[in-house]
């Protein structure tokens, strides 16, 4: 099952036409919300190619506990701006409070000091 939803997330980039049929297809949960995350995300990425009213709509299902990962704040952030969508500033609130609660990578501030 977990194939069938990573090849029909790629139909889109192989033929645009397909596209409004498979982002169709994915809308409708499986039975007992199996592999729910995974469709959600197919859907997205068909989403993509068919601009960003169908990104937001995809994005409006995981309100009101969005995912805390930082790609998905982003582009919801993004996206929900520019289509005006009534969670813009939520969206961009909740990004700004993902990146001040974002642990320092270790590797930041470990780079050698110029020689002199």
């Amino acid at each position: 099952m977990q194939r069938l939803l990573a090849i029909a997330a790629d139909l889109p980039s192989r033929d645009s036409r397909v596209a409004v049929p498979v982002y169709q297809l994915l809308a409708p949960a499986f039975s007992l919300a199996l592999l729910d995350e995974e469709r959600i995300q197919a859907r997205l990425v068909v989403a993509r190619h068919l601009g960003p009213e169908r990104v937001a709509e995809v994005l409006e299902a995981l309100e009101p506990h969005f995912p805390w990962r930082r790609d998905l704040l982003e582009e919801r952030a993004r996206v929900y701006e520019r289509v005006g969508n009534p969670r813009a500033e939520t969206a961009r609130r909740e990004l700004e409070d993902f990146r001040r609660s974002d642990p320092t990578p270790l590797s930041r501030g470990l780079e050698a000091a110029p020689s002199q």
